[in-house]
């Protein structure tokens, strides 16, 4: 019963269904009629005055008789915000948050400095309240010892509601892209744990974004409850199923994710085993994104089977071993070269060619400092000094530096645009193909090229008085190179240059085939490849599209027939254009001049090929935050507060809200003071 005094029946559009629609419209109709009801008006007030408090709690009648507490919990919010502002500080720049003994009072009736090290958080709050932070100093003077918001407990929950704001944003943006890719790595830290970062790759205005999004500890993850006497061994399955688990924690729907970005290990990539086989067990429509960087450093890598490369190699290293073992030693390198020589990275081949070039730059200097200490009367010095002086001052040595940094200098810009958010697969593949084309053109021209550098190594052979001489040669020798020759500079041409170029270029070729090159079909979406394509070709490309993605494409009878259209008018928009604008070059200007009311389908696709990793360079990225972050002083934080840090720390760009971050940390629990109303 409805109405002022509860005696109206309530019929249709409360307990009834409308089933006639023959008097629904008009003066006297069930529309009209319903509306004049009195419940009907009370109802719509009712709502109306609900919205009003759920908008504007501070009008409740409630809240408005209990002002005292409103002006309380405000009062308290306030008393937060220090605390919180100091902790996003120090987590942006990574300055480790706790000291040897940060519990208990920050203020003593002594009003003495500490003895000893109470941490940067301690320390910053007691520089605020002496710089005229009166919130600040009341609270902590006033509140009682469990009340002060300080401690280490109380730390981590800051700290993990402040990245739960930051992983909200990055959920958000990537749930508004529909489409996204998942990139996962595994490393060991400091403390001999096994982290997994898992990164998400996106879409999001336009752009392309790599957001890392977690940290995960595989061991405790998946082996926490498990036997002692089973073997925690981490496989590709092991992996998989807990990526799926994040994907299924943050929410995240599988079957929009499109693309999965690993590097080429068999624990990753196994057809039967591996990770990238267990996710797409789950995410149906993820297709693997190979490592483009991974690959391109491997292919580096087999520079070192020719032997006088490697041999080259291996001189640089001791030479810089020799210096970096002693203070006096490393003392005279830096009065004659005037610099430090940098490393040799063990890992990326294609970042020695720095290292390199600064070795040739300077290997008159660097003899001169290994003459010095040959000289000296300690005995182990000097003999390793006069034995590296033999190594550096050989022809074999200098011809096979400059040959290793012609391939170097080549594969180095590469490898640094791989290693950019904003390159896509079309861009990534391109690349590849001018490095190979490039490396192809030298071995044709092969004496051409090899003439320069030969003449380049004689210049530094010259200043370094050595003799253009050739090793012993044998007819039956099996350790060095035996090649036909009748000049020096064809000799170090065929034992060298030539095997050097041959490893890389086939390496490449193996890992970088056609098929690798062109295995997403929908690169030919895009306007330079759309114009090559037959009318026959081009249908086969859409019943591809829709086999593959008919579920990311809204599934509908007459898919096919509406996305034939849409690829016509899109390639006939281009043959249109073509002579009056440059064509799009990447897969990010397509898709600005995609007009998503005109080619919906269309720019579905090329977000999705956008969208595709070409390198696990983010996840690396955050490998290296993770060294910064964890170190020996900091190897027994939890991994809540480590992922907390890592994502202050890496996402510097994202705003936090701070007042969200209260919200968030009065919802969580309990609170001894009312942070919300």
């Amino acid at each position: 019963m409805g109405g002022s005094h509860k005696h109206v029946p309530l019929q249709k559009l409360v307990k009834k269904p409308l089933t006639v629609f023959a008097k629904l419209l008009g003066k006297d109709g069930d529309l009209c009629t319903h509306e004049k009801q009195q419940y009907h008006r009370d109802s719509v007030q009712a709502a109306k005055d609900f919205l009003k408090v759920c908008n504007a709690p501070e009008r409740n009648i409630m809240n408005r008789i209990s002002s005292l507490r409103l002006q309380q919990v405000q009062e308290n919010r306030q008393r937060l915000k220090p605390l919180i502002e100091t902790i996003l500080f120090l987590g942006r720049q990574n300055i480790p948050l706790r000291g040897h003994r940060d519990d208990g009072e920050l203020f003593t009736e002594a009003d003495t400095e500490p003895l000893i090290n109470e941490g940067n958080f301690r320390e910053l709050l007691r520089f605020k309240v002496n710089s005229g932070d009166a919130a600040l100093a009341k609270h902590l003077e006033n509140s009682r010892a469990n009340a002060t918001y300080i401690s280490k407990t109380t730390q981590n929950q800051l700290i993990e509601c402040c990245a739960e704001e930051i992983r909200t944003v990055i959920l958000e943006r990537v749930k508004d892209a529909k489409f996204y890719c998942v990139i996962f790595d595994e490393t060991t830290d400091i403390s001999h744990c096994s982290q997994l970062s898992i990164c998400l790759s996106y879409v999001y205005k336009g752009q392309r974004h790599e957001d890392f999004i977690a940290f995960e500890n595989v061991h405790m993850a998946c082996f926490k409850d498990l036997s002692l006497s089973f073997e925690p061994k981490v496989s590709g399955r092991v992996l998989g199923q807990l990526v799926i688990s994040q994907m299924k924690k943050l929410n995240l729907d599988l079957l929009n994710c499109v693309g999965i970005g690993t590097d080429g290990c068999s624990l990753m990539i196994s057809e039967q085993l591996g990770a990238v086989a267990e996710i797409q067990k789950e995410a149906k429509y993820a297709t693997r994104c190979p490592c483009f960087n991974h690959a391109l450093n491997l292919s580096m890598s087999k520079t070192s089977s020719v032997q006088s490369v490697r041999n080259s190699i291996g001189i640089i290293k001791e030479v810089l071993s020799f210096f970096n073992a002693s203070a006096k030693r490393n003392h005279i390198l830096i009065n004659v070269v005037d610099a430090q020589l940098k490393g040799m990275c063990e890992t990326r081949w294609v970042e020695r060619s720095e290292s390199l070039i600064q070795f040739l730059d300077r290997i008159e200097k660097i003899v001169q400092a290994l003459e010095c200490t040959s000289q000296w009367n300690e005995t182990a010095t000097s003999i390793a000094a006069k034995s590296l002086l033999i190594s550096i001052k050989s022809v074999d040595n200098i011809v096979a530096l400059h040959c290793q940094l012609s391939i170097f200098a080549l594969s180095l810009p590469l490898s640094r645009l791989f290693q950019k958010k904003t390159l896509d697969f079309t861009g990534a593949a391109t690349l590849v193909t001018d490095l190979l084309s490039v490396l192809n053109n030298q071995r044709f021209n092969c004496i051409q090229e090899f003439s320069t550098i030969f003449a380049k190594a004689s210049e530094v052979l010259s200043k370094l008085d050595v003799p253009k001489e050739l090793p012993r040669i044998t007819k039956n020798q099996m350790n060095r190179p035996n090649v036909p020759f009748s000049t020096p500079e064809e000799y170090y041409r065929r034992s060298i240059y030539i095997p050097l170029l041959d490893s890389v270029i086939s390496d490449l070729q193996s890992r970088f085939s056609v098929e690798t090159l062109t295995s997403c079909e929908l690169t030919c979406l895009l306007p330079r490849n759309i114009l090559h394509l037959n009318k026959e070709l081009l249908t086969s490309k859409v019943n591809t599209f829709c086999k593959t993605y008919c579920h990311l494409l809204r599934a509908k009878p007459g898919l096919e027939c509406e996305l034939l259209s849409e690829v016509q008018l899109w390639k006939k928009k281009w043959l249109r254009l073509a002579d009056s604008m440059p064509l799009p070059e990447s897969v990010e200007e397509a898709l600005h001049n995609c007009d998503e009311d005109v080619y919906s389908l269309v720019n579905s696709l090329l977000r999705i090929l956008l969208t595709l990793p070409i390198s696990v360079a983010s996840a690396e990225r955050s490998f290296s935050s993770l060294r910064r972050l964890k170190t020996w002083l900091r190897n027994h934080m939890g991994q809540e507060r480590l992922t907390g840090l890592a994502l202050l720390h890496t996402h510097r760009e994202i705003a936090v809200d701070i007042d969200k971050v209260i919200d968030r940390f009065a919802n969580n629990g309990k609170r001894r003071l009312e942070f919300v109303l």
